[in-house]
């Protein structure tokens, strides 16, 4: 998106139960983001079905998060395709050590799923 003129497309978000990428209101309708959006297509996450070599990934990831500090970071929940980590109260997603984990856990992930890199 940024390579299409997006420059302010927002990376992953941290909210208090998941790890999302929240757009901007001023995204809707912009003529610019729906070209970006459309040449991007074929890179977006799907509702397809997360296969088992990628949920395998997703494991990795969160396993990884662990070995860096982040005790009682979850595992993974995929449903109807998506993937989530539903973080537990408390859990500093602020927090420099968070922040350090997360930039070298999800380069597990491959790019192109949610969460990646």
């Amino acid at each position: 998106m940024r390579s299409h003129g997006i420059g302010e497309f927002p990376g992953p978000a941290v909210s208090k139960n998941t790890i999302r990428v929240v757009l901007p209101a001023n995204f809707k309708g912009s003529t610019k983001f729906r070209v970006a959006s459309r040449a991007c297509r074929k890179y977006a996450p799907t509702s397809q079905a997360i296969t088992p070599a990628e949920q395998a990934d997703y494991l990795k990831a969160a396993d990884c998060m662990r070995s860096h500090g982040m005790v009682g970071f979850p595992g993974p929940q995929f449903s109807n395709g998506n993937v989530t980590f539903p973080l537990p109260r408390g859990m500093d997603t602020n927090s420099q050590q968070f922040l350090r984990a997360r930039e070298i856990c999800q380069n597990l992930i491959p790019r192109g799923l949610p969460y990646s890199s």
